[in-house]
């Protein structure tokens, strides 16, 4: 399926600006799936209080046919394909620069102990 990165207005403290990842065979059902909270971060419903009209959706070809691959294998794309900022586990922070996969995957699972 295509992976579309979903951007909405944060909460205006920690957030400025919020982002999720979400599959479809097109936008519109992308839309669909990002609204039944069908998205990787499931952020609308849970931590998006915006307007719907407020949430913008865009390609991520990188991304795309990846929503079977395991959870962390879809961090590390959205940090290495520069979709996400910064990822913070286990005290460290990971983004596009400075990326060590194996440092990654090693914080990931002191952060969540499974893949």
């Amino acid at each position: 399926m295509k992976a579309f990165e979903v951007e909405y207005p944060g909460d205006g403290y920690e957030i400025e600006t919020g982002m999720d990842l979400v599959y479809g065979n097109n936008r519109k059902e992308a839309r669909k799936n990002f609204f039944d909270s069908n998205s990787f971060f499931g952020a609308w419903g849970c931590g998006c209080d915006c307007r719907v009209s407020d949430v913008k959706f865009y390609r991520l070809k990188d991304l795309d046919n990846c929503e079977n691959i395991t959870s962390m294998k879809t961090a590390e794309k959205l940090i290495t394909s520069g979709a996400c900022m910064d990822w913070e586990l286990a005290g460290e922070h990971f983004n596009e620069d400075n990326f060590d996969e194996q440092k990654f995957e090693k914080a990931w699972f002191v952060e969540y102990a499974s893949e």
